[in-house]
């Protein structure tokens, strides 16, 4: 966009109008002034356009011309209210911008005074701020004989005069000369800062006030020195630009609310703790950036600006093969666990990594019955804000049909031994993952793709955003309600063989009645049915030897013809489903690929109960489209050995990282998962 001198400034009112208008919902607004030939030096000089004394004398009676500068600077610029949602450092806000064209005039280069006080009222009145109300205003201001008059009379027929104190004007090309193009980024800065540090810089090297401005008839004054502005209201400055060829800009700011403007984000404001991330091409080298970064927080300029240093370590700097991520609420903490890293090599607050070559993920894998254990999620409850509030939204939604609580079941205060009934263990292990995949949100960590094993793949197809909190959370309820009407039905047997060599024993009248009911690895299978037949089943293992199995610890035969019975009212009480496309893509373990959204209605519900669970083939799928890391969200870590042979049967290297294990300090796993995804993967929090 090119309208000369005012470019910068035309530019960033069109990015306010699209974001206003809706087109868009952010943007970045700036330009870059640099000079890489000197045909424009001869052309300015031939136009009697530049100072023949080397000084952009503004406002002074011995303006001579401009002298050109490079420079430039860019502006992210986003709705108030998305900003604030999305935890933004604030530096101010855009209270109005205007352009208008000065039109048929004297001279390509003569200021049309007419359309600059048209421009100027025009903006004011629509943003409802009065003359009065203008704590600064920024000139355009080049220094010129001609240019400065003309708009030092613009600003005061339409504000100064309806003053009742003279308006504060300057500029800044006395300070750095004209960046002609971007010479509207400069003064967009000045403001800014202004705004930040409530301080107007002086406009310099005023000698004399140019005689031809009419300071006193038109109520304006030079700002000459440093001027403090009111620390307690709100501030409003103005920044004026205009074009030779007769575009003229203009924008308003004010100063944010008090809570908005961070000018430096306390650690913990945002998340709680601050991730600290360093790296290197190897050990050694690692030990040695985490002894130079110890003693940069150890200076003064480091604990005051330790938010930016981690921001610069996690966006600005390259991630080598060799990571570490130290999560810390306080720059002393993670001074101290850096200077014990360098020590002794470890330190429970360093999590260390080493990076995948063509890593990809991560994907969420949303474990199913037999993650669950006793006290799961009891500490997370009581030290997790972000997970007592995600269980506690889970919980309000559930009342509507249970008449237990999964706030109190999580918090041990309902008894023991309730995880037997799975219409308690399934919304148990739902809430705990919904939980699980806040937290890990919280801190910055996305999925790529999400599956789920059984009953994960409710919390699965809620991640990808295919169900609703409120669907799944009723998905939950009468799947789990439905099957724990089967119970004694029947039990499971886990056996490490694959499907080829365990057919011939399915297809034998004596295991007839024995389902394949989920197929995880090529080598490893489970089967459902008659608790005697599995017993038979098993005596036939025990006899043939090299056969490993596990009967799983449940009273039900999931995925099996005893579930037969079920069917019809489950599919009736799951009616009204809505799902939608997902965000994320989802890979189904009861088709084994990647499938729409829209397709996981009750029926599909259904089949997730009754058939085989086809995670062997989902797995694949993801494999097949390059994913290599997994994040596996549940109680317990049952899903590991499935997944990692199937990157061995891919000759694929990967990481699998478990979120929570039986009998560990929750938070710290959490923290150490946390740590170890981007560390392996080698994405950004």
């Amino acid at each position: 966009m090119d309208t000369a001198c005012s470019s910068s400034m035309v530019a960033f009112h069109q990015a306010c109008r699209s974001i206003l208008s809706g087109e868009i919902d952010q943007a970045l607004t700036g330009a870059i002034s640099l000079h890489l030939h000197p045909y424009g030096f001869l052309i300015f000089s031939k136009a009697s356009m530049l100072s023949p004394s080397g000084r952009c004398r503004v406002f002074d009676d011995a303006a001579d011309g401009y002298v050109r500068s490079e420079g430039g600077g860019f502006f992210l610029l986003k709705e108030y209210h998305q900003a604030l949602a999305d935890g933004d450092q604030i530096l101010a806000i855009v209270e109005g911008s205007a352009v208008n064209t000065d039109g048929n005039k004297s001279g390509l280069t003569v200021p049309n005074m007419d359309a600059q006080i048209l421009l100027m009222q025009k903006v004011y009145q629509r943003a409802g701020i009065l003359p009065d109300d203008i704590d600064y205003l920024e000139a355009h201001g080049t220094g010129t004989a001609l240019g400065d008059p003309i708009e030092s009379q613009a600003i005061g027929e339409a504000l100064g005069k309806f003053r009742r104190s003279r308006l504060p004007i300057g500029s800044i090309k006395s300070n750095l000369g004209h960046l002609e193009t971007a010479s509207g980024v400069a003064g967009m800065a000045k403001a800014l800062l202004a705004i930040q540090h409530r301080s107007i810089p002086a406009t310099i090297g005023i000698r004399q006030l140019n005689s031809r401005i009419r300071f006193d008839e038109w109520n304006i004054e030079v700002v000459r020195e440093t001027r403090q502005l009111p620390q307690d209201k709100q501030i409003v400055l103005g920044i004026n630009s205009f074009g030779f060829g007769g575009a003229n800009a203009h924008v308003i700011l004010s100063s944010p609310p008090t809570a908005a403007a961070r000018q430096v984000p306390a650690v913990g404001r945002l998340r709680g703790k601050l991730p600290l991330r360093i790296s290197a091409r190897g050990d050694q080298a690692l030990r040695a950036a985490a002894d130079r970064f110890a003693k940069l927080l150890c200076e003064e300029d480091g604990k005051k600006n330790f938010y930016d240093l981690a921001w610069c370590a996690q966006y600005r700097s390259e991630h080598h093969s060799q990571g570490m991520l130290v999560w810390a609420e306080t720059v002393e903490e993670a001074a101290s666990a850096l200077r014990q890293f360098v020590q002794d090599g470890t330190s429970e607050a360093v999590h260390l990594g080493a990076r995948i070559e063509n890593a990809r993920g991560p994907v969420f894998v949303y474990s199913g019955n037999g993650s669950q254990w006793e006290t799961m999620g009891r500490t997370l409850m009581a030290g997790s804000p972000v997970f007592h509030r995600a269980v506690l939204e889970v919980d309000d939604l559930f009342q509507r049909y249970a008449e237990f609580s999964l706030v109190e079941e999580l918090s041990g205060n309902n008894g023991k031994n309730r995880f037997v009934h799975t219409e308690i263990a399934q919304p148990a292990l739902f809430a705990l993952q919904v939980g699980v995949t806040a937290m890990l949100r919280d801190r910055g960590l996305e999925p790529l793709a999400v599956v789920g094993h059984s009953v994960g793949e409710v919390a699965a197809a809620w991640a990808s955003g295919i169900l609703s909190l409120e669907d799944a959370v009723k998905l939950t309820f009468y799947r789990s309600f439905y099957q724990g009407q089967t119970a004694g039905s029947g039990e499971m047997l886990a056996v490490n063989l694959g499907t080829e060599e365990i057919k011939p024993f399915l297809d034998s009248a004596e295991f007839e009645q024995l389902s394949l009911s989920g197929i995880n690895s090529a080598r490893a299978v489970t089967l459902s049915g008659p608790a005697e037949v599995l017993d038979a089943f098993e005596w036939l293992l025990e006899a043939s030897g090299g056969v490993t199995y596990k009967r799983l610890d449940l009273n039900y035969a999931f995925h099996s013809s005893a579930m037969d019975g079920i069917k019809n009212p489950m599919i009736s009480s799951l009616e009204g489903l809505t799902p939608n496309l997902q965000k994320v893509p989802f890979a189904s373990t009861v088709t084994g690929n990647m499938i729409q959204g829209d397709s996981l209605d009750a029926e599909y519900w259904w089949h997730n109960v009754r058939k085989e669970v086809l995670f062997k083939s989902a797995v694949d799928t993801l494999l097949d489209e390059g994913f290599n890391t997994f994040v596996e969200i549940g109680g317990h870590p049952i899903l590991r050995g499935y997944l990692s042979e199937g990157l061995r049967n891919h000759g694929l290297k990967g990481a699998i990282v478990a979120t929570l294990k039986r009998d560990q300090d929750e938070v710290s796993q959490i923290e150490k998962a946390v740590g170890q995804s981007p560390l392996r993967v080698g994405n950004r929090l």
